[in-house]
């Protein structure tokens, strides 16, 4: 019983301690993967939601509707990415730090 105790106590210290210093844990990464791949899976969806329903629903052409889809996309990731960036920069020195990005 003390050893998978001792086992489960290194596991835990070693998902806890930062990456290179920094706060970024392992188990941190653990969770920003995972949350990283819904984020694409789920902007992709609806993006063919957009795409197949409303444009062409509207009757615009195949291509301008995909093309528009595209724009809707990239602007939805680029609006993230500048709020995520700004938080960094705005941040106090001790809040740095993937806390601070939101």
């Amino acid at each position: 019983m003390e050893r998978s105790e001792s086992l489960v106590d290194w596991i835990g210290k070693l998902l806890n301690t930062g990456i290179g210093g920094t706060q970024f844990t392992p188990f941190k990464m653990m969770i920003v993967l995972p949350a990283l791949a819904t984020l694409v899976f789920v902007t992709g969806r609806v993006t063919r939601w957009f795409v197949s329903r409303v444009l062409e629903g509207r009757g615009l052409d195949v291509g301008l509707a995909a093309a528009l889809g595209a724009l809707v996309r990239c602007r939805e990731f680029a609006a993230r990415g500048m709020q995520w960036s700004t938080a960094a920069r705005t941040a106090p020195p001790e809040a740095k730090g993937p806390a601070a990005l939101g």
